[in-house]
């Protein structure tokens, strides 16, 4: 067949596209670099207002389930506190990720051993608490300080 003209398929339609199927996918991390890629005039027709937090919440717990698969000592994640969504509800979500899928998530006062374990904190004061506790600082998070990472 012959070429498609491009100017009959701008490339908007294509940066969108991969947009969407990244938040189809549930690569919330993927659909935030892609938008800050092309920037807000191209993503806002694309992503309701209302979905904004939904998609910087999604990106801040998909980066920390990525931190925690290139950690091989790391027996899995530790939830610290409280993060909105009830315990149960947080880890189905995080078990819907692609990097998420094969973690073993716990609340932190279930481990046995939470030293070993990545920490999630829902706020700064929790993750302090973890850091004078010993844990180590490349691996424990705090929700808090991650989310404005993920604003436009």
């Amino acid at each position: 067949p012959p070429p498609l003209d491009a100017a009959l398929v701008p490339d908007a339609f294509f940066h969108g596209q991969a947009f969407k199927l990244a938040m189809v996918d549930s690569r919330f991390l993927d659909a935030f670099d892609i938008a800050l890629l092309l920037g807000s005039a191209a993503i806002d027709p694309l992503l309701e207002p209302e979905r904004w937090p939904g998609l910087t919440f999604g990106a801040a717990i998909d980066a920390v389930c990525r931190t925690v698969a290139t950690v091989p000592d790391a027996p899995g994640l530790l939830l610290d506190g409280g993060f909105g969504p009830p315990h149960d509800a947080l880890v189905a979500f995080i078990a819907g990720l692609p990097h998420g899928r094969t973690l073993k998530v716990e609340r932190f006062e279930a481990a046995d051993a939470p030293r070993t374990h990545v920490v999630l904190a829902a706020d700064d004061a929790r993750r302090a608490a973890r850091l004078a506790e010993g844990h180590r600082p490349g691996l424990t998070f705090s929700l808090e300080s991650l989310l404005p990472l993920f604003r436009l």
